[in-house]
């Protein structure tokens, strides 16, 4: 386990719940088990968990240049 963990664990939970709502006949760990496989289920899941950590971001209050609040 990495000390980046808990992060990665957080941003494909966000990923999984919104994959799973907008896809329901597929589930985020069908996609993930396709993605080795398939060039094109590799990019959907590259964006979905871009999508979940832009929104993981945004919920820390991180800045767009990777920054948030200073203590």
């Amino acid at each position: 386990m990495t000390s980046h963990q808990p992060v990665e664990n957080h941003i494909e939970a966000i990923a999984r719940e919104a994959y799973d709502r907008c896809h329901p006949g597929d589930t985020f760990e069908a996609l993930k088990r396709r993605a080795p496989f398939s060039k094109e289920d590799r990019g959907l899941l590259q964006q979905w968990l871009a999508f979940a950590g832009e929104k993981a971001g945004v919920a820390a209050g991180i800045e767009e240049d990777g920054f948030g609040p200073q203590p």
